[in-house]
């Protein structure tokens, strides 16, 4: 994973809490990438509940 990749990741965790959930496009108005929210489902940090939840 990148370091601008590691960044958005410890960007977003300043957001989350338990419980809370991400819909994809807000990631994706908040410049997360379809590619990169794959990325981060295959190394385990997401994983999608439904398709437009993550």
């Amino acid at each position: 994973m990148s370091i601008d990749n590691r960044d958005k990741l410890n960007q977003l965790l300043k957001y989350w809490s338990p419980g809370i959930l991400f819909f994809s496009s807000w990631l994706n108005r908040n410049e997360y990438s379809n590619q990169l929210m794959q990325q981060y489902r295959k190394s385990g940090w997401f994983s999608s509940l439904a398709k437009e939840v993550t």
